[in-house]
């Protein structure tokens, strides 16, 4: 009996058997695995021997398993082989991790395909939803073909959307496009597209059209300005080079607009520099109608801080009700600026820090201001002042 001994190499193992008849030949897997790779005997390199036979009974009572050595036609040599393994070669395990990658990938799969179908059934939910929106805007609807986007950048770009200039039929247009592709979001960009289609005033941008193929890419197409918003303007020219006697006109554009909204049951509810837009040859005129409301005797249900807060109304910022005494006191801020060209509350300093105060701050002394206090005090709760009634 040949037992492998652990401090001889397999190369004089072999030389010191050469021609042996081995009866009983029990070694482990990795000397198998060697002596299994050795060629016919040359140089003491290699095997000489004549046979080797195991017993099977006795193989297994030392726990190992009967495997043929240098396995050819002509020779018949058996071992023992401890710690082998009847299963799977050695090529089989792969097989196994090629099964369970293959497995993982399809779960995967599946449930990207689900997610996707899911999605899919809320797309068509969600096109269904506006599809009666869309419908009352069919008459406004333009071709996509006859619209060109000019230029690699924006003409103005806030938090909710971009306005870039194009042509339509070779006319110059402002393309509002919206960046919230919400069902929400979509749903309230096509409410402004409708109550600027239902608009017709000099003092108010007018509608041109609207383009989608579908409800989440709809674009609105209104009449281009060419000198952009007055905020813009007013921080371009000072206000030396800037008379007065332009913008009375300019004026003239802010208090006929809001005639014209507050006579037609209309809440601007962000009246701002930014929303007048000026023109060399047309007045100012009004923009952005995306929070405007129409009133119920003389006032809107809205969320509060619904807004820009250095032009909101002190009232709108804890009152859930709006009236048009809201858009009244943002045209005051906007004739402030056309006198300073400033930015409402720009230049208010915390002279402990030396930064600008916080919005939070000036809302709250804006609520705590004793001409503020005393209006309320004695204005009548069903009191509510109007365009019209203002400028009279």
């Amino acid at each position: 009996m040949v037992q492998r001994d652990e401090h001889r190499s397999v190369q004089e193992l072999c030389c010191l058997c050469q021609r042996c008849n081995i009866t009983s030949f029990i070694i482990e897997n990795a000397t198998f695995s060697a002596l299994n790779g050795l060629q016919p005997l040359e140089n003491c390199v290699g095997y000489d021997v004549l046979a080797a036979t195991t017993d099977e009974a006795t193989c297994n009572t030392s726990g190992g398993v009967l495997r043929p050595l240098w396995n050819s036609s002509k020779t018949n040599y058996t071992v023992c082989v401890l710690h082998a393994t009847t299963g799977p070669s050695p090529s089989e395990p792969k097989s196994y991790v090629a099964v369970i990658v293959g497995a993982s990938v399809c779960a995967v799969l599946v449930l990207m395909l689900s997610v996707w179908l899911f999605w899919r059934r809320g797309q068509h939910l969600y096109f269904d939803t506006l599809q009666d929106d869309l419908e009352r805007l069919s008459e406004w609807k333009i071709n996509p073909r006859q619209l060109h986007c000019i230029g690699s950048r924006p003409l103005a770009s806030g938090a909710y959307g971009e306005v870039w200039l194009g042509t339509y039929n070779d006319t110059k247009v402002a393309i509002k496009r919206s960046h919230n592709k919400h069902e929400v979001a979509v749903r309230q960009f096509i409410s402004e597209i409708q109550l600027m289609a239902a608009m017709r005033s000099p003092y108010i941008v007018q509608l041109i059209g609207a383009s989608w193929r579908r409800p989440i890419d709809i674009e609105c197409l209104v009449e281009y300005m060419n000198q952009g918003d007055l905020r813009a303007y007013l921080e371009k020219h000072t206000p030396y080079t800037y008379p007065w006697i332009e913008k009375a006109l300019v004026i003239q554009g802010i208090v006929f607009g809001l005639v014209y909204l507050h006579t037609h049951g209309i809440i601007h509810r962000e009246l701002k520099s930014r929303n007048v837009l000026l023109d060399r040859t047309k007045c100012a005129k009004f923009s952005d109608f995306g929070i405007s409301r129409h009133t119920v005797q003389g006032k809107t249900a809205m969320t509060n801080n619904i807004g820009t807060f250095q032009w909101m109304a002190p009232e709108t910022f804890t009152s859930t009700d709006c009236t048009v005494a809201a858009d009244i006191y943002a045209i005051g801020v906007v004739l402030s600026e056309l006198s300073t060209h400033a930015v409402p509350y720009q230049d208010q300093v915390n002279p402990d820090t030396g930064r600008s105060y916080t919005q939070h701050y000036i809302m709250k002394k804006s609520l705590r201001a004793p001409s503020y206090q005393h209006l309320t005090r004695r204005r009548h709760p069903g009191y509510a002042m109007s365009g019209p009634s203002v400028w009279r």
